[in-house]
This record gives structure tokens, C-alpha cells and sequence, in this order.
């Protein structure tokens, strides 16, 4: 599938390209992740995230953008991911750096969504914070969500399988939960 993606406002790659190269040398875990003085950061993105809520009863909210989101490159490998962020109107700031399994998992989520058969797609990140999800989203005649969790499965599911996949989701941490409060 031909994956195409909303175009990002130009300050957006501006902001990665001057705060990236701190954060990697400041924190440890970019250190750790990334040998800053020896390899090239490359990024794939941005993409466009967006962020939805669940409710009590299992219904998912209206998806509302969050933040453009990168995946930072140590030579081919997502090693982590990286959002730019308005805070205020036309003010954009590097708002997170992820470090972990999640860009690996989104990498590979993409790289799924490409080889699915059919026309060309619009792609979006969907990120389900109380669920602990990203999920890709992506915009065709039929809208289909790729997900990708910490099992090795990645899934691919029509809107009404991920409305079914996301409410058992939630109604097994809500029984988990009552379990150990």
C-alpha cells in the first residue's frame, strides 16, 4: 500500500533538527541508545499523532491532534521517537523524546502497512494513552488501524474489529484492576 502523510508545517523539522542533538547528549539514555560522536541521527517522519480517550462504558472519543512525531535512526533501527509540539498558537517546542520498544514496534508497524494490499492510504499515529496504544491509523476507501503492542503480533483491523479489539482491551484492565484494588 502507498502510504502518503500530511504535510508538516517547515518550523516542525527546524525544531528537531536544533534540540535533537542535546537531548541525545544529555540524557542517558540517548547516550546509551545513540554514540553521538561516531553515528549519523537520521529521522523518518514526521507523522502526524493523534490522541483519543476511552470512556467508562468502553467508547473511544473523537481523535484530536496531538503533535507531529519522528522516528530517530541509529543507521536503519528506530531506537527512539521524538514529538514537536505546539504549546501555544505558531509556537512549536520539542515536546518529548521517547526511548524504548515503541519506535522499533512503530517502524516495523509502517513497514506492515506498506506491504498491505490495495490503493494508497493516509497515514496517522493514534496514541490511547489509558490503554498504553499506539496505534496506526490509516485513511483509505476503508480505514483500517495496524496495531502494534508488545507482543511480536502486529494486527491488522477494520474500524468495527479495532472498536471490538479496543473494548475487550479495556474491559480485561478494568477486570485486572478490580483484582488488585
Amino acid at each position: 500500500m502507498k502510504l502518503t502523510f500530511e504535510t508538516a508545517p517547515d518550523a516542525v523539522n527546524h525544531v528537531l533538527c536544533s534540540k535533537i542533538p542535546d537531548v541525545l547528549r544529555k540524557s542517558s539514555a540517548g547516550r546509551n541508545a545513540f554514540d553521538v560522536s561516531a553515528v549519523s541521527i537520521g529521522a523518518l517522519g514526521p507523522f502526524p499523532l493523534y490522541v483519543a480517550d476511552i470512556s467508562a462504558s468502553g467508547a473511544m472519543s473523537k481523535p484530536k491532534f496531538f503533535a507531529w512525531r519522528f522516528l530517530l535512526l541509529n543507521g536503519e533501527f528506530a531506537i527512539s521517537a521524538a514529538d514537536v509540539s505546539n504549546v501555544e498558537k505558531d509556537h512549536l517546542v520539542l515536546s518529548s523524546v521517547h526511548f524504548g520498544r515503541g519506535a522499533r514496534k512503530t517502524q516495523e508497524g509502517i513497514r506492515f502497512a506498506q506491504s498491505v494490499a490495495g490503493g494508497s492510504a493516509r497515514m496517522r499515529l493514534l496514541s490511547i494513552p489509558r490503554m498504553h496504544m499506539l496505534v496506526i491509523w490509516l485513511l483509505a476507501r476503508k480505514t483500517i488501524f495496524v496495531i502494534t503492542d508488545a507482543s511480536e503480533n502486529i494486527i491488522k483491523l477494520s474500524r468495527s474489529e479495532f472498536i471490538a479489539n479496543l473494548s475487550e482491551r479495556h474491559e480485561n484492565q478494568r477486570r485486572r484492576r478490580r483484582l488488585t484494588n
